[in-house]
């Protein structure tokens, strides 16, 4: 999914300008799906590939980009021209909508 897309972008957080990792995922997560969004309405497609909290990918990006300590790569984003028309997904399930309750 990387290696053919025509642009990645590795989600790094700097461990000397934060308030935690909470607050890293969201920030970096809200990121993440803007520009998922974006790429969408432009028409590229996009995959979200993994990285945190798996350690030993997040140590592989770290040592392929050869990051200082304090910076850590949460995830990559990879963005291109889809090979074949892009549908939306049905994911829709009333079963797991609760009013009130759960």
């Amino acid at each position: 999914m990387l290696k053919e897309a025509k642009l990645g972008v590795v989600l790094l957080a700097n461990r000397d300008h934060q308030f935690g990792d909470a607050y890293d995922m969201m920030d970096l997560s809200a990121m993440s799906e803007n520009m998922l969004v974006e790429a969408r309405s432009l028409g590229l497609g996009d995959v979200w590939l993994g990285g945190y909290p798996e350690q030993e990918r997040v140590e592989f990006l770290k040592t392929f980009f050869k990051q200082p300590e304090n910076i850590v790569p949460n995830w990559v984003l990879s963005f291109g021209h889809p090979l074949h028309e892009l549908k939306p997904k049905d994911k829709w399930d009333p079963k797991k909508v609760h009013y009130n309750t759960y």
